[in-house]
């Protein structure tokens, strides 16, 4: 993968951004950091993004790091990484009312939490509540937690709250 991520570079001239992803206990102690930047030099991306587990992962020994280990790591890219992990971005405080088609647009892509619905789509947070709510009473979402924290889908694969 990394000889075809150089060989790609080698080839585009467009901006180039890569995405390293975090697990605790896997891949978030300062050896194995380090060799990843040393990897991510040899590719020469324009920018490099740290981001960790934020949705309920296929296996669930995989956990999040906090933001103090990211923010740790993040000089040891070139060019400096910034951190992208939604848990680690301020509130927007949005203030549209929400819609109940583009909310469950969204959650047909992936499961959410509540934040994430409210902010990504520009929703007020206490009324994106409000419609999620009302839909898992319904039926037509589903709920599962993961990490003390709650995700919104749709599937037989989540667990009605």
């Amino acid at each position: 993968m990394l000889e075809g991520l150089i060989a790609f570079r080698n080839e585009f001239s467009g901006a180039l951004w890569l995405e390293v992803f975090l697990m605790d206990g896997i891949n978030d102690d300062e050896d194995s950091v380090r060799e990843i930047a040393a990897q991510v030099r040899l590719i020469r991306p324009d920018k490099v993004q740290i981001n960790t587990v934020e949705r309920p992962p296929a296996m669930s020994r995989v956990k999040a790091v906090s933001f103090s280990v990211m923010e740790r790591y993040v000089s040891f890219f070139e060019p400096e990484a910034e951190i992208i992990s939604p848990r680690y971005i301020p509130d927007s405080g949005g203030v549209l009312l929400p819609q109940e088609a583009p909310v469950l647009e969204m959650l047909r892509r992936r499961p959410c939490p509540l934040e994430e619905i409210a902010e990504g789509l520009g929703f007020h947070r206490l009324e994106t509540a409000k419609l999620l709510d009302r839909l898992v009473k319904e039926g037509r979402l589903c709920v599962m937690e993961r990490e003390n924290k709650l995700f919104f889908g749709i599937g037989e694969r989540y667990e009605q709250a």
